[in-house]
């Protein structure tokens, strides 16, 4: 028995919601692409349409927000430049212009920038709670903006 393969078309963020579309059909979510108008404060707009919902009407996934994390640090190794000094615990300090490294390891406060920029393409599911109202969800970056981001 033969199954037949389905094609999608377009860009790897419009085949994303293809297949999620198909895999996870539910009648009251439903996928769509949106560009990000503006960052701060953010406004994304859904395509196909002349408005933008703004920061006050969507929902952003954590992992796209800006946020502070505490993570453990190990085997990290620096080669600062130039002269410096060092104090240490005894309450003495030294001087160098040497070639050293310095050590990293340890219990750190890490904040990670939200990765959303202006005219990325975005992920949008949409929630119809009822024919009137409807929430939004921002749940992931399908692309970046054109001539820019990595």
């Amino acid at each position: 028995m033969s199954v037949k393969a389905e094609r999608k078309e377009g860009d790897a963020g419009s085949k994303l919601v293809q297949s999620i579309r198909k895999a996870g059909y539910n009648k009251d979510v439903t996928f769509a692409l949106a560009r990000v108008t503006s960052v701060e404060p953010l406004a994304v707009r859904l395509a196909g349409e002349s408005f933008d919902l703004e920061e006050d009407d969507i929902f952003v996934a954590r992992s796209l927000r800006e946020r502070t994390i505490q993570a453990y640090i190990t085997n990290i190794s620096t080669q600062p430049a130039g002269d410096h000094s060092h104090t240490g615990d005894s309450g003495g300090s030294t001087s160098t212009d040497g070639e050293h490294t310095h050590a990293i390891d340890g219990e750190a406060t890490v904040t990670l920038p939200s990765p959303i920029e202006e005219g990325a393409q975005v992920i949008v599911a949409i929630h119809e709670i009822s024919a009137a109202e409807k929430e939004f969800y921002v749940m992931d970056i399908a692309s970046k903006p054109e001539g820019g981001g990595d």
